[in-house]
Parts: structure tokens; C-alpha cells; sequence
């Protein structure tokens, strides 16, 4: 008996040319997202001493590590439009010369209202960052591959964060030449970033008809793939800019990242002291080796939520059933006792906030024609850093007012419980949670 299988129609020169730009786009995009996270969320870990050196509380460290996100959030969508306008290659690389080179000099601060002011000054030049690197991901692939590119972006800010904590660790030890630990540590970080830039600056191109590593064949079809995708979605959503920041749509998913933000930013500026809170006697290293095992286990989530999400074409559950998952795990954390316990409840919060946010960027690619991508995402990922800038302040404000961290977590936890309401109402009002995905029926015997 016969019975029908449905795979995959990708021709051989498709399968070759997407692997290629694989290959060539997303080792850069992954040290990137890295580099830009170690230099977030390394001052987490330089709180560990720094906080006493400069005398800050939990308020103030909630309010210097949160407004990064605020400048991040004001000036997005300016370097976002820029990139459009002068070219993905150039306006990236400045960016992460101009952040290394301000994440350096984190390191010379002397109070609350220095690191204060220099954090703010990382968020301005940061801003756009993200936001850059999944337009750029739109001039090279379709948006079946969205989802996937994504994910590989967010793994490497996962790297990032994981190769942070045993570094930062590490270099919190380091007491030599008249500076303490947590200054060599923004200094070191900061200049990884510096040298990268100048490693893209030389590596990329901005779109594929400039790739000298493709072959004409494979510019011809990709480019012809990607004309034809962007007439259909101009043809549905229209071009106009003002539209694409206004539309009801954008304005949702804007607070549905907000509230992600929330949770996910602010659980990782105050993870590496919630550990602590827990492990009394662990040293800064001991810290930075177990903040390894969450970044990790977001790694596998990254890679199977996203894979699973474009080869079923279902986008709906995949961001309101990860959000209630990343909920759930910042809800656990107050009630648990040993350290083991907490590193799990995080690996459950981070799972589910990082397997959400790869699918959920589909949602905004499928809304936005080509011409709007550039202010819509920079929107879209604006919502982000103002919860980036709440999450860890409000926690921080609970923190000083309890004496604890379990009002802070539920706080946080609220974030992704409301972001899986807005977003199942979303994937509902809109139809846009499930994709139709290119098949063809072949006999197969049973």
C-alpha cells in the first residue's frame, strides 16, 4: 500500500548556495552577538566587586546595568535606518569599535554616576546592533530561513554569554599594575570587540551580487529568489516607513519583546548573583563556571525550537508554549534551596526565553514588507531594551525594598507570562502562526 510523504522541493543549486552564505555569514554574525553580549553582561559578574569598590546598592546596580537598554532603545532605530541607508558592512564594524572602545573605559569609573553615564554611552553606541544583523540576514535568505538564521544569531550572543562567565571569572582575579579584577575585566572584553571589527570590516560584503565567493550561477538565483520574495511582500504591506513604525502589528510585537526583555535581560544582569545568593560560598570563578550550564542549555534550545519551528512552518506555539516554559522556570526560583535546584530553575527560565525569541522574530519578518524591515525591526527590538532597562532596575528596586530576590523574580517571571497572552492573541487576530511550507507527495511503500 502506498501512503504519501511529504518532503522538502529544494534543488540542488538551492541546497548549495544556502549553504554556502551559511557558511560565510554565520561563524561573523555568532562572534559578533558574542562579543555583544560578553560586553552586557559582564558587568553582572563584575558586580561581584565591584559594587563594594563603588558603593552601590542593589538599586543603583539595577539602574547602571539597565540603562544601557534605555540608550539602546532611543537611539535604535536611527542606527538602524542608517545601516540601511550606508551599508550593512561599514555601519556594523563601527559599531563594535565604538562599543569596545566605551566597554574599555567602564573600567576607570570611580562612582554611580560615572558608570551611570558610561553605560548609557555603551547603549548609544551598541544600538542598532541586533536589529542590523537580522536585517542583513533579510538581503541574503528567504524568509523559510528565517527562523533558522535567527537562531544562529542568538546562539552566538548564548557563546557570548557562556565563554563570559568563567572569563570574567577569571580575570577577577587578576589584581596587577594598580588595577583591581573587575577593571581588567572591562578592559580585556573591550578589546575584543575592537579587533573583530576590523576582522568584518575586511570579511563581508553587503549584498550577494557583491560575494566574489559565490559563483554567477548561484548570485542569479539567489538574487532572483529574493526579488521575487520582496515584490510579493511589497505588494501586500506597501513601503511606507511612518506605516511600518504605526501598524498595530509592530506595536504588538514591540511590547510582546518589551515584556521578553524584561525577563530574559533582567534575569541575565542579576544571574550571576543569584547564584551567589544561593551558593554563599562560591567564589567569583565557582559563579562563572556554573552560569555556564544555563548559556549552554540555551544553545540546544536555540538549535531544536528554531529547527523544529521552520520545518513544521508553526510559529503560534512555539513562542506562547516556549514564553509559559521561560515563565515557569523564573517562577521556581525563589522556592529552591541548593544550588544544583537554582541552576536548573534558570536552564528553565533561559530555555524557554531563548526558544521563544528565535521563533519569534519570524512573526515580525512575515509582517513587514522588505522596505519597512529596517525601522520595523529596530522598533520591534527597541521594545527589548526598554524592558532591558526595567527588568534589571525593578528587580534591583524590589532587591533594596525586601532584602531578598523573591519579589524580584516574580517580577521578572511576569514578563513572559503576559508576553505568551499578547502573542497567542496575535498569532490568532493576525493567522500568521502557521506557514505554509513547499512539499511535493511521493509513493512510498507501507
Amino acid at each position: 500500500m502506498a501512503s504519501a510523504v511529504l518532503i522538502p522541493q529544494v534543488s540542488q543549486l538551492e541546497r548549495e548556495t544556502v549553504n554556502k552564505i551559511r557558511w560565510h555569514l554565520f561563524p561573523f554574525m555568532m562572534i559578533g552577538m558574542a562579543t555583544c553580549f560578553m560586553d552586557r553582561v559582564n558587568i553582572g559578574f563584575a558586580a561581584l566587586q565591584m559594587n563594594a569598590d563603588l558603593k552601590l546598592g542593589p538599586a543603583a546596580f539595577g539602574f547602571g546595568a539597565g540603562i544601557f537598554f534605555l540608550a539602546y532603545f532611543l537611539f535604535e532605530v536611527p542606527s538602524t535606518m542608517i545601516m540601511a541607508k550606508v551599508g550593512a558592512r561599514v555601519w556594523l564594524a563601527r559599531i563594535m569599535f565604538s562599543w569596545g572602545l566605551i566597554a574599555a573605559c567602564t573600567a576607570f569609573v570611580r562612582g554611580a554616576h560615572g558608570l551611570y553615564l558610561v553605560r548609557f554611552l555603551l547603549g548609544v553606541a551598541e544600538a542598532g546592533f541586533f536589529p542590523g544583523l537580522v536585517l542583513y540576514i533579510t538581503y541574503w535568505f528567504r524568509g523559510r530561513h528565517h527562523a533558522q538564521a535567527v537562531s544562529w544569531i542568538l546562539i552566538g550572543s548564548t557563546v557570548g554569554s557562556t565563554v563570559a562567565g568563567p572569563l570574567s571569572g577569571w580575570l577577577l582575579g587578576w589584581n596587577s599594575w594598580g588595577l583591581r579584577g573587575w577593571q581588567w575585566l572591562f578592559i580585556i572584553e573591550g578589546l575584543i570587540p575592537i579587533l573583530f571589527s576590523i576582522v568584518l570590516l575586511l570579511a563581508w560584503t553587503d549584498t550577494p551580487e557583491k560575494a566574489k565567493w559565490l559563483t554567477p550561477e548561484q548570485k542569479k538565483w539567489i538574487s532572483g529568489e529574493l526579488a521575487a520574495e520582496k515584490a510579493g511582500k511589497d505588494t501586500v504591506h506597501g513601503s511606507n516607513v511612518w506605516r511600518s513604525l504605526t501598524r498595530p502589528g509592530t506595536l504588538v510585537l514591540f511590547l510582546a519583546y518589551l515584556l521578553h526583555g524584561i525577563g530574559n535581560l533582567g534575569l541575565m544582569m542579576w544571574m550571576p548573583q543569584l547564584i551567589k545568593s544561593v551558593g554563599k560560598t562560591l567564589t567569583p570563578m565557582g559563579v562563572g563556571l556554573l552560569t555556564m550550564v544555563p548559556f549552554a542549555f540555551i544553545i540546544i534550545a536555540l538549535l531544536f525550537w528554531s529547527w523544529h519551528s521552520d520545518k513544521t512552518g508553526e510559529r503560534h506555539w512555539h513562542v506562547v508554549g516556549a514564553a509559559l516554559l521561560g515563565a515557569c522556570g523564573l517562577f521556581m526560583f525563589p522556592f529552591v534551596t541548593s544550588v544544583p535546584l537554582a541552576v536548573l530553575a534558570i536552564c528553565i527560565a533561559v530555555g524557554g526565553l531563548g526558544g521563544a525569541q528565535a521563533t519569534f522574530w519570524r512573526a515580525g519578518t512575515a509582517l513587514l514588507g522588505p522596505k519597512e524591515a529596517a525601522a520595523g525591526f529596530a522598533l520591534i527590538n527597541a521594545g527589548s531594551s526598554l524592558g532591558g532597562f526595567l527588568g534589571p532596575y525593578m528587580a534591583g528596586i524590589a532587591k533594596q525594598a525586601t532584602g531578598d530576590f523573591r519579589a524580584s523574580l516574580f517580577i521578572l517571571a511576569a514578563g513572559p507570562l503576559l508576553l505568551a497572552v499578547i502573542m497567542h492573541f496575535f498569532f490568532v487576530k493576525t493567522g500568521t502562526g502557521k506557514e505554509k511550507i513547499e512539499a511535493k507527495a511521493m509513493g512510498a511503500s507501507a
